[in-house]
């Protein structure tokens, strides 16, 4: 049975679906190590450090990395879901443009980046962090947001040589920004792993089922 891990508490998926996370033997990890929880460390050309994961921050919680943490008042001390509900609120999906979810590891570890989930070509989710801890993967957003990379290699058929792979179908030629493209469609295994892992996260940290908007909701 899939699972995924949420403040350190195991959240159950349909069994059907696979999931690999950062506790299972060959998973992906933004962590150092997980006994106790310490981040893996980025050194950019210039020797400048930076953390992969840290700990989110919310008015009244005590965080802890790779567990959540606990909120001040609470009678048990130990609920780190109402805290996290309060600051997570937003899911934030990626198309990585990579061959796949492993490339799309090894390039985040690469540029300082990371993210919470990974989906694979064949549907197969891998976890590399929890989600209540901050992923650096969407910039002004990384506080509020779940991080999750769709793999799909991304190449313009427009301008290159099709090559076909086994499980994609090709989408229609499409204009953005003025230019044309045509690429690889994501996998229904793909989407069916991405509903029933949303259906998860947002019912438990209690996000709203709806795409942002702006003020004329568009």
């Amino acid at each position: 049975m899939g699972r995924i891990f949420i403040a350190g508490r195991e959240k159950e998926l349909p069994p059907d679906i696979k999931v690999t996370t950062f506790r299972d033997p060959g998973g992906f990890s933004f962590y150092e190590r997980i006994d106790p929880f310490v981040s893996r460390v980025h050194t950019d050309p210039d020797g400048n450090q930076t953390e992969h994961v840290s700990t989110r921050r919310a008015e009244g919680f005590t965080p802890v990395l790779g567990g959540g943490g606990w909120e001040a008042g609470d009678p048990d001390g130990r609920d780190p879901m109402r805290a996290l509900r309060q600051v997570v609120h937003a899911i934030v999906i990626h198309h990585d443009a990579a061959m796949s979810s492993a490339d799309c590891f090894r390039i985040l570890l690469q540029r300082g980046f990371s993210t919470h989930f990974m989906i694979d070509e064949d549907g197969h989710i891998y976890q590399a962090a929890d989600a209540a801890d901050e992923t650096v993967h969407c910039s002004g957003m990384n506080r509020v947001a779940v991080g999750i990379d769709m793999n799909n290699p991304a190449p313009n058929f427009v301008n290159e040589t099709k090559q076909e792979m086994a499980g994609r179908s090709i989408s229609p030629v499409v204009e953005i920004n003025g230019t044309q493209y045509q690429s690889y469609n994501y996998t229904e295994p793909q989407y069916k792993s991405l509903i029933a892992l949303l259906e998860v996260l947002c019912t438990e940290l209690n996000i709203e089922r709806a795409c942002p908007v702006d003020e004329s909701g568009k």
